[in-house]
């Protein structure tokens, strides 16, 4: 082994890193966590692995793609800061980076909520969407890839870092010169199986949906994974040949169907297809869509905490309809005073027909029945209660009046009952002043030819009587004046 991989701290490497202590070993290399000497931050070094450096083309990829990796416009793919070759042995020199990868997450927490997957997705897409804009495609999208690292922002639990840009690219390039496969097949799409097939970035997708599912489920999707030990013939088999069941089916294989959000299917099935084309062409799509399936929105529309001007504003509105509906004038108050409050009329009978027909002795009113309205029908149901002062205030305003409610009246009954007082007395002062003319007329005379007749007034015992028939012959005159000469009637 190469004296390289073990080096001891306080080691200078590259003449810019002091060497403090090794942090993890990789299919390409082991990494250390170093000071670099001119910017006195902290850095994670790689260094690439001596098997790897009798080939020379590889070597020139290795530096090649670190810097693409550089040039990857998102906050979200981890921050190469230097890259070089140190006594012919390439290295990369990287943030470093303080929390734990995916598959230690998910170890300890055992799954994710479709709300921590939108979390993550949203993050990790946002470092996928901008390498496939610059034509960098990951190829080995993984747990141990993706790392979630403590947030520098507020607000923020984690943010999401992709590691290892282009080296799963540079693996497959010198594939052909080794006797074993390198990757990791488990997350690999079937194009990457097969040399004749074209990669792109909807290369990138099918392991992104295999993760979406393992978050989720804190399983794999592949039945073969549970083979002990890992079997690379039946995990082939599976990707490249046998039917893909739905995220569903297979989780309730799993006994876990319930984790399975309604509209994940959809989404799945489009990522999880052998054929390219038919399959989401890149991460920011495959997020938009998984949104869209997930019924969280468009992408960037996530909701926020109302500010402190809509609160005030809201509570000024609140406000003001209380206000309003306090100032309201119920006009059943009113008329129930009225109704309520001793009157004259009290002292009368219902009706006049009783009042001036009947001679005995007039019997007391019945006693007040409150009126009831006929504006609405009276409903049996108990009222709804609610926790808001205004909602109830509404809800009693707008329901159908209760039995107490008085009949609208546009003017007092005491008024009314006067009236028709007055109208009586003039009507019994008219009948007597009558009476007294006719008593006080003289008798006429009835005559018809030489015969005259004196036709005695008509009095109380004769009023409402009638001629039974006419004379047609006989005449009225005035035995004074002898005036007259119409057709009269005798009295019999």
């Amino acid at each position: 082994m190469s004296p390289i991989l073990h080096l001891k701290p306080g080691t200078i490497f590259a003449g810019d890193f002091r060497i403090v202590s090794p942090l993890n070993t990789g299919g390409m290399g082991v990494v250390y966590v170093a000071d670099q000497l001119s910017t006195g931050s902290q850095r994670a070094l790689k260094i690439m692995l001596p098997e790897l450096l009798n080939d020379q083309e590889l070597r020139d990829r290795f530096l090649r793609e670190a810097r693409v990796c550089a040039r990857i416009p998102s906050d979200h793919v981890v921050q190469v800061v230097a890259a070089g070759i140190d006594a012919g042995t390439p290295w990369l020199a990287m943030e470093l980076l303080h929390g734990e990868d995916l598959a230690e997450y998910i170890d300890r927490r055992g799954g994710v909520t479709p709300s921590g997957l939108i979390e993550i997705f949203r993050q990790l897409c946002h470092a996928l969407g901008a390498a496939h804009s610059v034509g960098v495609v990951h190829r080995d999208l993984k747990p141990e890839n993706i790392f979630l690292s403590v947030s520098k922002r507020a607000g923020a639990p984690f943010t999401v870092k992709v590691l290892d840009f282009g080296i799963a690219k540079m693996i497959a390039d010198a594939s052909a010169k080794m006797t074993a496969l390198i990757g990791s097949p488990l997350w690999m799409a079937p194009e990457q199986m097969d040399p004749r097939m074209q990669i792109s970035p909807a290369t990138d997708v099918w392991p992104l949906c295999l993760l979406a599912f393992w978050l989720l489920t804190g399983h794999h999707y592949w039945r073969s994974a549970t083979i002990k030990p890992l079997s690379m013939h039946a995990i082939m088999r599976e990707v490249l040949f046998e039917p893909l069941a739905s995220a569903s089916e297979r989780a309730a294989e799993l006994g876990v169907g319930s984790r399975i959000p309604l509209g994940f299917d959809q989404w799945f099935a489009r990522c999880l297809t052998r054929d390219t084309d038919a399959r989401i062409q890149n991460g920011i799509l495959a997020l938009e869509e998984l949104e869209r399936c997930l019924g969280n929105g468009p992408r960037g529309t996530m909701p926020h905490p109302p500010s402190l001007a809509e609160i005030e504003a809201a509570q000024r509105e609140h406000e003001q309809e209380q206000q309003a509906q306090a100032h309201e004038i119920e006009p059943r108050d009113v008329v129930q005073e009225m109704i309520d409050a001793p009157q004259e009329s009290d002292a009368f009978p219902p009706t006049l027909q009783s009042q001036f027909e009947t001679t005995g002795p007039q019997p007391s009113p019945p006693p007040r029945v409150p009126a009831v309205s006929v504006s609405a029908p009276v409903s049996s149901a108990p009222p709804t209660s609610t926790n808001n002062a205004a909602s109830d205030d509404f809800v009693r305003r707008s329901s159908a009046p209760s039995i107490a409610t008085p009949i609208k009246s546009t003017a007092p009954l005491w008024m009314l009952a006067g009236g028709l007082v007055v109208l009586l007395v003039v009507v019994v002062v008219f009948v007597k002043q009558r009476a007294d003319v006719q008593q006080s007329t003289p008798p006429k005379v009835v005559t018809s030819g030489t015969t005259t007749a004196a036709v005695p007034p008509p009095t109380a015992a004769t009023a409402g009587l009638y001629c039974t028939h006419p004379i047609a012959s006989l005449e009225v005159r005035d035995p004074k004046s002898g005036a007259g000469g119409y057709p009269g009637l005798v009295w019999e």
